[in-house]
């Protein structure tokens, strides 16, 4: 029976159309045989250019800005701490996809729903400073529903059983 599937599959290959997916009982890992978007295909333990070249541009931008704001320590502290939590939030979140240990895992959720939180509740504090009281008010507000959800979403919601296997959401 393999024999003749495994012949089949090479005749449509041959004829240039694609294999079947598949089955149930013979999944792969998600992430053999795909390309990765940011170039390469699966590369796990190297850097792909384009994140390279952002992380350079964030740096340069980050540094330009502490130069422009010298003369403004809470601008330059604002600008330095928004850097740092961003790489910190980017390694964690990198740690978490790779991590298979579930104690990591809730570890690292901690830490992702901290420095979310935290850049939320910045970017919000400078945003609402130069707005008006009602659009300060709605910007705060958005803010607080943002990282509540986050909670929520992190820490409480849990998937029902029935969409894990893959059945999809049903209403």
């Amino acid at each position: 029976m393999y024999a003749k599937r495994a012949k089949l599959e090479l005749s449509d290959r041959r004829r240039g159309m694609a294999a079947p997916l598949p089955h149930a009982h013979q999944r792969r890992p998600p992430h053999a045989g795909i390309a990765h978007p940011l170039g390469g295909e699966d590369e796990r333990n190297e850097l792909p250019w384009l994140l390279i070249s952002v992380s350079v541009f964030f740096t340069y931008n980050t540094i330009t800005s502490i130069c422009r704001f010298i003369d403004d320590p809470w601008a330059v502290l604002f600008i330095v701490v928004s850097y740092v939590d961003l790489v910190c939030l980017f390694l964690c979140l990198k740690r978490f996809e790779r991590s298979d240990v579930e104690t990591t895992k809730a570890k690292l959720k901690i830490a992702v729903w901290i420095l979310a939180s935290l850049l939320t509740g910045m970017f919000s504090y400078k945003v609402a400073a130069i707005m008006p009281l009602p659009a300060a008010v709605l910007v705060w507000c958005m803010g607080s529903v943002t990282t509540v959800g986050g909670f929520y979403a992190f820490f409480v919601y849990r998937e029902p059983l029935g969409d894990k296997a893959g059945d999809g959401n049903k209403l």
